[in-house]
């Protein structure tokens, strides 16, 4: 019966009806439209935190320009100290007045270097820091070059800068620009490592300072110390507030440093360029919209075969098929679900079986615990019965051996309805083969029979050692009870390309197809003797142990039974075995 025509319109009428439908297109809407939005914010933002980096940049840059003007300007004023205070007989000017000085050759140098016009005058100070003389230069006024006044600066900050220090700086006052002190200390030619005086410069505050405005769009201040505390100066040497929002800062000398307080960032055009990306976003929205559409109607074209198929099946028109066009996956989804309904029958059959077992599992647990109790006690009953008579006590014996049998089948019982769980090591089959060896070849010779064994190489498996013994331990005495005397008998292990088998063999009377096919259901046997569990106990030891038991027989000509292990259940041999 072929159902691939069976997709009607009535499928397409309820296409967009069909909430799952609706829902995996605007699922694939979502999934194609979130990344691309995603995209638009992620470069927007990106964007925006180039341009803020490239201000930031530009701002670092600028303000290290600033820091290397202003520390080539500072090393030129102690470059000129130096100078001066390497002059002949300066170390008198820290004891006698400049005025009482006789050294023109040395006044003239000393004017030459101060004769600037951002440096107020040279001062030249004792060893207990008191202002002892002073040189007027280009911008010199007031005290203490003439008149009278006060010339403190003890309440100063000194930073030192090299060689030299950095004293104040002054802000100003009325009448008196702002200014600091570049100082020089300048050792005694007759006591080496002794101070004589200290050599400074006055210079004018708004001159160190005029290197601030040399970055247009910025406002950048000079402030010394740190936090609200700091004092800071403007281009033109003003004393400010202590900005509270520091854009950028670069230190500068020791507690000095350089703020940048105000980033002005470029500004860029971008409202036609985001238009254009919103444009370009909703067209590719479009476009995966329209392509998500037909996709889900080609694929609704595919699936809805399938769905008719599935309720066919499901009906109980177990053989329904589907045509086959193309390799994709739909495809190959109709070929597995062809190859499902071409097993179906040994699908059911399996089950039946599975179902079978189950039913003979608790039948089997209900007798054994009805049965064995009472046994027991009609058991020690019949052994405390008098045995005066001869044939009274051979009764009494045929009667406790009845019941041992009758208990012996109760345990088949159980072991078959509940086997326990196995406990998984590695096994060394030889070590097994040789212990069967010895365990069987005493039955064997009592009966004429030849066993042979052949397991030279040691291989290990993940198995419960008891478990594969006691499957190996009935398949032995079938095989001995199958054969007749003068026949041979096989135990060997067998190492293939994937696998390892134990292998026995007989040289019995065989079994047919059918035989083979039944011989492991419960309570079936061949013998006269015997409860018919064996084999369906060692079936299901097998299972458990992840390995197959497999039957090779022809009536008359023996039968070959192979216990084989998967290939997840070999481990390497252990040699000290």
């Amino acid at each position: 019966m072929d159902y691939a025509q069976t997709a009607t319109g009535t499928h397409a009428i309820g296409f967009w009806k069909n909430s799952l439908v609706r829902r995996f297109f605007l699922l694939s809407l979502l999934v194609a439209s979130v990344p691309l939005l995603v995209t638009v914010f992620v470069y927007d933002r990106m964007t925006a935190g180039l341009v803020s980096d490239m201000a930031n940049e530009r701002a670092q840059q600028n303000l290290s320009q600033i820091r290397n003007s202003l520390y080539h300007y500072s090393r030129q004023h102690v470059h000129a100290l130096e100078a001066i205070s390497e002059l002949p007989d300066i170390p008198q000017l820290f004891q006698t007045s400049f005025a009482s000085f006789t050294q023109s050759l040395t006044q003239n140098l000393i004017h030459f270097d101060i004769d600037r016009p951002e440096m107020y005058g040279a001062l030249f100070f004792d060893a207990d820091w008191q202002l002892v003389n002073t040189v007027p230069g280009q911008s010199a006024s007031g005290y203490p070059y003439w008149g009278e006044g006060q010339f403190d600066i003890e309440s100063l900050p000194q930073t030192q800068f090299g060689a030299a220090m950095l004293i104040g700086p002054k802000p100003a006052s009325p009448g008196k620009s702002a200014w600091y002190l570049m100082v020089l200390p300048v050792q005694s030619p007759q006591q080496q490592g002794r101070v004589s005086g200290y050599l400074g410069f006055q210079l004018r505050l708004a001159s160190l300072t005029s290197y601030l405005a040399s970055s247009p769009g910025d406002d950048v201040v000079l402030c010394r110390g740190s936090g609200e505390a700091s004092a800071c100066f403007d281009a033109l040497g003003r004393l400010v507030p202590s900005p509270k929002i520091r854009s950028a800062e670069l230190p500068l000398f020791s507690d000095w440093s350089l703020v940048n307080v105000s980033i002005t960032p470029p500004v860029l055009e971008r409202d036609q360029e985001r238009i254009l990306v919103l444009i370009m976003a909703g067209l590719v929205l479009l476009l995966v919209s329209a392509f998500f559409y037909f996709l889900v109607k080609r694929v609704r074209r595919r699936v809805f075969p399938l769905i008719d198929a599935a309720n066919a099946v499901s009906e109980g028109h177990w053989k329904t098929t589907l045509p086959i066009s193309g390799n994709d996956e739909i495809s190959l989804l109709a070929r597995a679900f062809n190859r499902m309904t071409s097993h179906l029958d040994s699908l059911l059959l399996a089950r039946g079986e599975a179902e079978r077992k189950a039913v003979w599992g608790e039948f089997a647990t209900g007798i054994a615990h009805e049965i064995r109790n009472p046994l027991a006690t009609i058991k020690v009953c019949v052994q405390t019965l008098p045995d005066s008579r001869p044939e009274d006590a051979e009764l009494q014996s045929l009667m406790v051996g009845e019941i041992d049998r009758i208990n012996q089948l109760i345990t088949d019982l159980l072991e078959y309805a509940r086997p326990p769980d196995p406990e998984t090591k590695a096994v060394c089959l030889q070590s097994i083969v040789r212990r069967l060896a010895s365990l069987v070849s005493p039955m064997a010779k009592e009966r004429g029979i030849t066993l042979h064994v052949d397991c030279d190489k040691t291989r290990q498996v993940f198995a419960d050692e008891n478990q594969i013994q006691q499957i190996l331990m009935n398949l032995l005495i079938n095989a001995l009870d199958a054969s007749a005397p003068g026949s041979n008998i096989g135990l060997r292990a067998v190492e293939q390309e994937n696998t390892v088998c134990l292998e026995v063999s007989d040289e019995g009377c065989g079994m047919d197809t059918h035989q083979i096919a039944t011989v492991s259901q419960p309570f079936y046997t061949t013998k006269t003797t015997g409860t018919g569990l064996g084999l369906s106990v060692s079936h299901r030891l097998a299972e458990m142990n992840k390995a197959a038991l497999e039957f090779y027989s022809q009536p008359g000509k023996g039968t070959q039974v192979v216990l084989r292990f998967n290939r997840e259940s070999i481990c390497e041999p252990d040699y000290r075995i």
